[in-house]
């Protein structure tokens, strides 16, 4: 399939053209949603800048792509925008490719450097050299769902912390721990729900607990708290909140989980029986079972093997938790 460029001004690209990059340029599949693919901001800027040009592509005479750009040489060429542009790149029609190369051939330039290039960009790979990060906040969900997520990951940062300067095991060091926690914070359905709370002191994040909700239940599954204010009981004033909020809601129970933490004891006034052993098949394999169970019991007594017994707890469930 032939491929032609003709390198035009902005007002040469022709109304149904500019129909098309509009179009293009906010397409949900487009590589990167931007305003700085617009036509209007390419007009801007060439109604200042008298080296823009469009190089506009075409295969088996339909149009398939457009890339504004500066020509600052007789054979160069620089992004749209120069440094005033923080995205960079072609607008082409949802998946379509071609070689970059070839069009800046036919174009007759022979370079075009670049710093905010698209890195989704079809077939732009072998032309980038090194990688960089453009941060922005994903809306989709809401602003609700985002500002769950965001305080999810203050707590996922509290939470570490706070199993360091403990010696505790940290599941949150697993990236598919924390995808699984990201997921479920965006799950808002009726019956099931991730749940985010939070206690703030004017603009200050105090504490954040995420945990689980059914039509019944909110489970009380991952608080923390800033360190720095631990002296006034942040995490014990959120939760009394969440006690609070829950009966409000009509909710039946905040289940506090297994543990022998005090403020779990304080707040209780019921439990749950849980259970602890293995299921095995064959007279050995039980046998070995119960032995393993009584060897952790022994190694829970004396405070001299806390430390041992911790690093043997880590690495196992370090081998437990990893996802390969």
């Amino acid at each position: 399939m032939l491929l032609q460029v003709r390198v035009a001004t902005i007002a040469e690209v022709s109304p149904i053209e500019r129909e098309l990059w509009t179009r293009w340029a906010g397409d949900d599949r487009a590589p990167c949603a931007t305003p700085f693919f617009h036509p209007d901001f390419a007009a801007a800027v060439a109604a200042h800048r008298d080296d823009m040009v469009v190089l506009c592509l075409t295969q088996d005479g339909k149009p398939r792509g457009f890339w504004p750009m500066h020509r600052t040489g007789a054979n160069r060429a620089e992004p749209l925008g120069l440094r005033l542009a923080d995205y960079q790149g072609p607008i082409f029609e949802p998946g379509f490719a071609c070689d970059l190369a070839e069009v800046l051939r036919q174009a007759g330039l022979t370079s075009y450097a670049f710093n905010h290039f698209v890195a989704a960009t079809p077939d732009c790979q072998p032309w980038l050299l090194q990688l960089s990060m453009s941060p922005y906040a994903d809306l989709r969900d809401g602003f609700a769902a985002y500002s769950d997520e965001r305080r999810a990951a203050s707590m996922f940062a509290w939470k570490s912390q706070q199993r360091e300067r403990s010696g505790t095991f940290d599941v949150l060091e697993y990236e598919w721990v924390r995808n699984v926690l990201t997921k479920l914070v965006r799950t808002k359905r009726e019956g099931f729900a991730g749940h985010v709370a939070s206690l703030y002191a004017g603009e200050r994040l105090c504490a954040v607990h995420v945990g689980l909700c059914d039509r019944r239940t909110l489970h009380y599954w991952f608080p923390t708290y800033d360190v720095a204010l631990a002296r006034l009981s942040p995490g014990m004033i959120l939760m009394r909140h969440l006690l609070q909020a829950a009966a409000e809601r009509g909710l039946e129970r905040v289940d506090f989980g297994r543990g022998e933490e005090r403020y779990k004891s304080s707040l209780a006034n019921a439990n749950n029986e849980l259970g602890i052993g293995s299921v095995s098949v064959g007279v050995w394999r039980t046998m070995l079972a119960r032995t393993e169970h009584r060897v952790a019991r022994m190694l829970d007594g004396p405070a001299w093997l806390r430390g041992p017994r911790r690093m043997l707890r880590r690495a196992m469930l370090r081998s437990l938790m990893r996802a390969d």
